[in-house]
């Protein structure tokens, strides 16, 4: 774990230091690896070089982050970094909840707090349930539920699904667990503003009051092989202050 961590504190040293120090120069290697992701291959692109110095390799700091659902900021004036990830323990409680429960499923999403500060992160998951006793053959995209957020201007920020993929049974006892990524804010004011890496405070909300909610949509398949599509969604208000 020591290396791990030493590993990215050096990675945001060379590559943010070398912006606010471009007098200090050294001589490295390229250094064409693949960088695999729970097994999946990811592509930084042209604008990211991975790089050997010393017998240690370098990683873009920002493109790994982001490709795992944190935000990176860099403060120019405090010569800081600044990553901001989900911390997957959650609350014992909810500060605030709303259910929707159709077709034998039960949706919840929650909240850690109703009042959030602009420089807090936002803690929001989401549950799905079988309601009875029987099981039930679904078929959904990817991820199975996705979170939305509205704001009294009506912009409004839908995470993307993909594809359906193929059935799945969900048992009674079965529950799935989805917290909001905490990327979704930085792309809710992309979405607003447009993209500028100059929009100050991009991981942050403005003040006011927002509507944030889940939807599961899913198809569900009966014994003749039919399939009935539900569009399930819950929602409550957050207050950024």
């Amino acid at each position: 774990m020591k290396k791990l961590i030493s590993l990215v504190v050096l990675v945001a040293c060379f590559f943010f230091g070398k912006m606010a120090y471009s007098s200090d120069t050294i001589q490295a290697l390229l250094f064409p690896v693949k960088l695999l992701f729970n097994g999946e291959q990811k592509t930084p692109g042209e604008a990211y070089s991975i790089l050997n110095y010393k017998g240690h390799t370098y990683v873009p700091i920002r493109f790994v982050a982001e490709t795992m659902g944190a935000n990176v900021t860099y403060d120019e004036a405090a010569q800081s970094i600044e990553i901001k990830y989900n911390d997957y323990r959650l609350p014992s409680l909810a500060a605030v909840s709303s259910s929707r429960q159709e077709a034998g499923l039960l949706l919840k999403v929650n909240s850690e707090r109703m009042v959030y500060k602009q420089n807090e992160p936002l803690k929001l998951w989401a549950q799905l349930s079988v309601t009875g006793d029987s099981e039930l053959t679904v078929s959904h995209g990817t991820p199975l539920m996705h979170f939305y957020m509205d704001d009294k201007q009506g912009n409004r920020r839908e995470e993307a699904q993909f594809d359906y993929g193929p059935t799945e049974v969900i048992k009674k006892g079965n529950e799935y667990l989805y917290l909001m990524p905490s990327s979704f804010v930085k792309y809710f004011n992309i979405m607003k503003n447009g993209y500028n890496d100059d929009i100050p405070n991009i991981n942050q909300l403005e003040k006011g009051d927002y509507i944030m909610g889940v939807v599961a949509d899913i198809s569900i398949v009966d014994s003749n092989g039919d399939e009935n599509r539900k569009y399930i969604s819950s929602d409550f208000i957050i207050t950024i202050e």
